[in-house]
């Protein structure tokens, strides 16, 4: 029993260290509680201290299993985004041209020892993505002067529908649709939902003026 106990306690060595420590800690409370006279002073007290670390432990694991959760979660929603650049790059070949270029001129920065390299790729990819949100917003025009209608956009990232999607509850919503993982919810909340504070007080305004107007008709 003892061989398959310290077995188990071998495996946790790729755990966390507060969790790998009250577990060494449990096992060696459960030996002295087994070595000890029968004493009621002793067992009571080595008893109490092992059902001390055994909530202790709980209470690691769960808090543990939650931040894997959240963790989860945030990489499901990067590699979302993710995707979604991939696909804006593969359809529009010239943001990668450009992209490249900038790469190949990287600014320089001058310090009193040494001289260093500095590429600002967020700034670089906001820049692509505003160049992409332009160039949508120019219509495309055929030679008979027809003009090719867009698809329309949403969210934040002003992406088309794709994926699961929430609407604001705020009927003047710019925007009115988002993406789940841009928004980072998982699963539809209940009740009202609203993009932002502004949307959720002009929403609540909104229903102030109608109750008002409905009280000066009575």
């Amino acid at each position: 029993m003892s061989d398959i106990r310290y077995s188990y306690l071998n495996t946790l060595d790729y755990l966390p260290c507060d969790v790998v420590r009250t577990a060494w800690l449990l096992q060696t409370l459960d030996g002295k509680l087994r070595d000890l006279d029968q004493s009621p002073e002793q067992f009571r007290y080595y008893g109490d201290n092992l059902s001390t670390q055994s909530h202790l432990l709980g209470d690691l694991v769960e808090q543990e299993i939650r931040r894997l959760k959240e963790e989860s979660q945030e990489l499901e929603c990067q590699l979302v985004v993710k995707k979604r650049y991939n696909t804006l790059l593969k359809n529009n070949p010239h943001l990668i041209k450009k992209l490249n270029k900038k790469l190949k001129k990287p600014s320089v920065i001058k310090t009193k020892n040494k001289m260093k390299l500095s590429i600002n790729l967020k700034q670089l990819r906001k820049e692509v993505i505003q160049e992409h949100r332009a160039n949508s917003l120019t219509p495309a025009i055929t030679p008979d002067n027809n003009i090719l209608s867009e698809e329309e956009v949403y969210c934040w990232c002003q992406q088309p529908s794709l994926g699961d999607m929430i609407a604001c509850d705020n009927e003047k919503c710019p925007r009115e649709w988002f993406h789940y993982a841009c928004v980072g919810i998982v699963h539809s909340p209940k009740g009202k939902w609203f993009c932002s504070d502004k949307c959720r007080k002009e929403q609540n305004s909104k229903k102030r003026h109608i109750f008002k107007k409905k009280k000066k008709k009575h």
